[in-house]
């Protein structure tokens, strides 16, 4: 019982945080005209909705696929719009939406692994960034073990099948367990402190040439 409260209140929690997130003038609005023919390919939620990602990758044309509130299941149904240029590069961040609406992360995980499987072609480098830990009002002390579980099989994912790159963002981002304050505004999306250590963390690996 306490439990399904404190997944109540977190949803409530994703709920507000979202619509608060569709006010802000965020840098998506700032991105140019989708290109038709992307060298990059991100796939994800609000998260990656909210990057402006096309300065930080100087030599590629990136198609920003993220959507607010999106789930595993809702970018599985569309994942013709990523194949259908057929990019070389595709990176993913999933999971957050789900496990806020209560969904277990073995379930998810399922989910996750079916896109990777889908995604996967001649060529094609997939990188699986890790789901990000939250802080409050999203419940850490629920959500973040939960997200621990999905990162942990992410990760033996792509280095038993090496059908991709799993990128441990939560080391950066979230190094105590918990979203680190200073790199969101709302316990859950990220500000552009939060996007930059993000940039550098790919950078550092070199992931943006």
């Amino acid at each position: 019982m306490k439990k399904t409260v404190l997944l109540t209140c977190a949803l409530a929690a994703l709920v507000a945080a979202s619509q608060a997130y569709r006010l802000l003038p965020t840098a998506r609005a700032a991105e140019p005209a989708p290109v038709t023919d992307p060298t990059v390919v991100l796939l994800g939620d609000s998260i990656t909705a909210g990057g402006l990602w096309a300065p930080y990758f100087p030599a590629q044309r990136v198609l920003n696929l993220g959507i607010s509130g999106d789930t595993t299941s809702g970018m599985l149904l569309r994942l013709g719009a990523v194949l259908a240029p057929k990019p070389p590069k595709v990176f993913i961040m999933a999971g957050i939406n789900d496990l806020l609406r209560g969904r277990m992360p073995e379930d998810v995980f399922i989910t996750y692994r079916q896109i990777v499987s889908e995604l996967g072609g001649p060529g094609r480098r997939i990188y699986v960034a890790s789901t990000l830990h939250v802080t409050q009002p999203f419940m850490p002390d629920v959500i973040n073990p939960r997200v621990a579980s999905l990162n942990a099989s992410l990760r033996q994912l792509c280095e038993q099948t090496r059908r991709c790159t799993f990128v441990d963002l939560n080391n950066v981002l979230a190094p105590s367990g918990v979203l680190r304050q200073d790199f969101t505004g709302d316990g859950l999306h990220l500000n552009q402190a939060g996007y930059e250590a993000w940039f550098a963390a790919l950078k550092s690996r070199q992931l943006l040439e």
